[in-house]
């Protein structure tokens, strides 16, 4: 398993949750500097734990049907 195929995921998955959370920050009417850190850390919060339960079933063998694009274990 390669670690550049969860880094990239990982960052991916950050810069979509970072901006949806703080789109929604501003929708909400808080201050760009409130919804970027507060969306900042949340986007960072939500990124590591969904990385951590897709290698956690992926080394269970628990592939995702939906996207199907882990890396297979050697």
């Amino acid at each position: 398993m390669r670690t550049q195929f969860w880094i990239v995921r990982f960052f991916s998955v950050y810069c979509v949750v970072f901006f949806l959370l703080c789109l929604s920050g501003l929708l909400r009417g808080r201050t760009l500097y409130h919804a970027t850190t507060d969306s900042l850390v949340w986007g960072f919060i939500t990124a590591m734990i969904f990385i951590a339960a897709r290698i956690y079933h992926l080394r269970r063998g628990k592939e995702c049907a939906m996207c199907g694009d882990s890396p297979k274990l050697n």
